[in-house]
């Protein structure tokens, strides 16, 4: 999803992890993800940026690891937004994305995906506070609540593509372009 930006982010080293790498994907964890994440950012100081899913795989990497900035692109919610559910027991197995949430842009596939971090994000993953600058990237949708949720909740900047779908947003230039911009406005930011 994320290979077309790099040439977007060309003051910054970037990188584009699999979360799923060596990993067995049944049995594949949030924490598990948000290790993949960590170990990709090579460090304290990084800037993370995270779509869907991945959003809240990022926030979880920030709460284990110093970032120097965050970017969550309409993030699954966490724990303390209210949007989960206590009595999903998480399981381990594997599920069809693509049956879930329909087809992705032209061009990219959907693979089996953990049911283990799906109904660990259904239950409920715990991000208490985000200590970085953080950006919140909202389409049409997702609902503007929810962005704004996020950034009440937390702290920091909402950004809205009004004209873009949770699918488009992660397409569109302007929206890549934006995040480099906002980036390169952060203090210390290394990539």
């Amino acid at each position: 999803m994320f290979g077309s930006w790099a040439d977007r982010f060309l003051a910054f080293e970037f990188r584009v992890p699999d979360l799923q790498a060596g990993l067995a994907v049944e049995r594949a964890s949030m924490a598990d993800y948000a290790e993949q994440v960590i170990a990709a950012a090579g460090g304290p100081g990084a800037a993370v940026v995270g779509w869907s899913m991945g959003g809240l795989v990022a926030m979880l990497a920030a709460q284990r690891e110093r970032l120097a900035a965050l970017v969550v692109i309409e993030p699954s919610p966490p724990r303390e937004l209210g949007r989960h559910d206590v009595t999903v027991v998480p399981t381990v197995g594997v599920y069809d994305a693509e049956t879930k949430y329909g087809p992705l842009p032209a061009g990219t596939r959907h693979r089996p995906e953990s049911r283990l971090a799906f109904e660990e994000r259904q239950r409920g993953i715990s991000i208490p506070r985000i200590d970085c600058p953080l950006l919140v990237i909202a389409s049409s949708s997702y609902p503007t609540s929810r962005g704004s949720d996020i950034v009440d909740y937390y702290g920091g900047e909402l950004l809205e593509f009004p004209t873009l779908n949770h699918a488009s947003v992660i397409e569109a230039p302007e929206v890549a372009v934006a995040i480099a911009t906002w980036l390169g406005d952060q203090p210390s930011t290394g990539a």
